[in-house]
C-alpha cells in the first residue's frame, strides 16, 4: 500500500465511523503505510469490511486491522486449497518429482530416487501393468521394500550413493511391517 492508499483507507474509516474515528495525522498515516506497505489495498479493504461486520461502533487499530488481513489471507489460502483438482494422486507425485529434478540443488541421483519413489507410490495405490504388459496387484509394503533392494543392486555399479539411499528406503519399508502374532 502507498501513502495514498492509506489516506483513502482513513477516509473510508472516517465515512464508516464518523466522529468515532478521529482520522490520521500525516505521521500516523506514515506508520500505517510502513506496516501495510507489503499488502494489496484490496485485501486491506476486505479486512476492513470484515471488521465492520462485527464492530459497527469501533474503528480498528492498526494491529486489529493487520489481524483481520491475516484472517482474510488465510481464508483465501483455504479457498485455493479446497478446490478440486483434475489431477490424480500419481500425477501430483510425478509433477513434484519433475519439479524437484529441475531444481539446481538436486543431482541426477536425487531425480532418479524421486522417480523410483513415484513408481512405488503408483504401484502401491492400484493394480499396475509392467513394461511387458503383465498386470500386477498393488504392491504390499514388503514388496516395496524388496523392490528398493532390486533397484539398489541395479544402480550400485554406477551410482553407489543412490544404491545406499534405495537400500535405506527398502529397510524402512521392511522395518515398519506389522508384526504377525503366532510366529
Amino acid at each position: 500500500m502507498t501513502l495514498g492508499d492509506v489516506n483513502e483507507l482513513a477516509d473510508l474509516m472516517q465515512a464508516l465511523y464518523g466522529e468515532r474515528f478521529p482520522g490520521m495525522t500525516p505521521a500516523m498515516a506514515e506508520i500505517w503505510r510502513e506496516d501495510l506497505t507489503h499488502l494489496d489495498p484490496g485485501v486491506v479493504r476486505t479486512a476492513l469490511r470484515r471488521w465492520v461486520r462485527f464492530h459497527a461502533d469501533k474503528a480498528p487499530s492498526l494491529d486489529q486491522l493487520c489481524e483481520q488481513v491475516e484472517l482474510v489471507q488465510e481464508d483465501e489460502r483455504q479457498r485455493k486449497r479446497s478446490g478440486s483438482s483434475t489431477k490424480s494422486y500419481v500425477d501430483v507425485l510425478k509433477d513434484l518429482a519433475a519439479r524437484e529434478a529441475s531444481t539446481p540443488e538436486r543431482t541426477a541421483a536425487d531425480a532418479t530416487y524421486a522417480h523410483y519413489m513415484v513408481l512405488l507410490g503408483e504401484r502401491s495405490i492400484a493394480p499396475w501393468t509392467d513394461e511387458i504388459g503383465v498386470r500386477h496387484e498393488k504392491m504390499t509394503q514388503e514388496q516395496r521394500g524388496d523392490q528398493c533392494y532390486v533397484w539398489a543392486e541395479q544402480v550400485r555399479p554406477t551410482q553407489p550413493d543412490l544404491a545406499k539411499d534405495l537400500e535405506a528406503a527398502g529397510r524402512q519399508f521392511l522395518l515398519t511391517l506389522p508384526l504377525e502374532f503366532g510366529d
